[in-house]
């Protein structure tokens, strides 16, 4: 690509960050759009728990009868636990009840163990996901069971058959692995917001740039595509003979006739150099940060190459960092 073109292209809107931002909207809506999905067939077809092979199946049963619970434990992580017997029409199963299905369960455990009452309340619906019965709540529902029962039907024998190894965990819901999908989509949405509105920044600035040195256009292009021009493609930045091209962000054109300051900046990190750059001070007191690079042996070569450059443009600013240049500076600008 000749100078020119280059140049050109330097000086127009990044597409790609409009591109990249688009798309990776695109792909959040449709992951979003495809978890809903994938959430609904879940709910809509729930596992039979006589079908339930691991932890983790959604699950639902519509329940007729039921105990008081028989085991409670304070866990750090899952909170209180409170472990019930339920009953529908054919099959016993066991769960932890949080208080909102415990709520909706409460005409049914009043009539369970209310004898006077005759009507029987409607069954109600509950869901959640499977969890695995450890043999210390195995030992417990065996015990509680025959208890509650009068009976010693229930076994090691034939517990699976009857209860199945796993019990009903409605503190646990299939929608929150949607809910944390859907916060690790909507972190990449932020970032495709964020990918335009970088786009858009940038465009803003190199349309009010080229407004402002409408005038000097194409002083500054034919100097820019010039020979004795230096071009960093790296820091993205133009020297040419009257003007820094700073492409870092957007596009910024200083005049080296308004430049008072200049000095060399680093970042330390364990007290390591992690990133070099130069500051420019112009005469309306901002900072212009140039050639922002990473710290290897490269990027600090090539760094030092455009200050010492910079330097012989701007021969007569202030030059590199003291307290001394520093209150130059300051005196420099009340005196403006």
């Amino acid at each position: 690509m000749d100078r020119e073109r280059e140049f050109i292209k330097n000086t127009k809107p990044q597409k790609n960050l409009l591109l990249w931002g688009l798309l990776v909207m695109l792909a959040c809506i449709s992951l979003e759009y495809w978890a809903y999905k994938h959430l609904q067939g879940i709910k809509d077809n729930p596992t039979l728990m006589s079908e339930v092979t691991e932890e983790g199946e959604y699950v639902c049963v519509v329940v007729e009868s039921m105990t008081d619970f028989f085991a409670s434990s304070t866990d750090g992580k899952e909170g209180e636990k409170k472990i019930y017997f339920l009953f529908d029409s054919e099959y016993l199963y066991t769960a932890n009840l949080r208080e909102k299905e415990l709520k909706k369960l409460e005409k049914i455990l009043e009539y369970s163990y209310d004898t006077e009452r005759t009507t029987e309340p409607e069954p109600v619906k509950i869901c959640g996901t499977t969890k695995y019965i450890d043999i210390k709540l195995k030992d417990l529902a065996i015990d509680s069971y025959n208890e509650i029962f009068n009976t010693d039907f229930l076994t090691y024998e034939n517990f699976e058959k009857y209860v199945t190894n796993y019990y009903i965990d409605t503190a646990s819901k299939v929608d929150d692995d949607f809910l944390w999908q859907s916060v690790l989509i909507g972190i990449f949405f932020c970032l495709g917001i964020l990918l335009i509105y970088y786009y858009v920044k940038n465009a803003k600035n190199i349309k009010q740039t080229l407004s402002q040195y409408s005038h000097d256009l194409e002083v500054i292009k034919n100097e820019a595509i010039s020979l004795n021009s230096l071009y960093e493609k790296k820091a993205r930045i133009y020297l040419t003979e009257n003007y820094i091209i700073n492409l870092a962000k957007g596009l910024e054109i200083i005049d080296y006739k308004e430049v008072i300051w200049v000095y060399p900046h680093e970042s330390r990190q364990n007290g390591y150099i992690t990133q070099k750059s130069i500051c420019v001070v112009t005469k309306d007191t901002k900072v212009h940060v140039i050639a922002v690079l990473s710290a290897n042996k490269k990027n600090i070569a090539v760094c030092d190459k455009i200050y010492d450059i910079l330097k012989q443009k701007v021969a007569n600013a202030i030059q590199g960092y003291s307290d001394e240049n520093r209150e130059k500076a300051k005196d420099l600008f009340k005196n403006k």
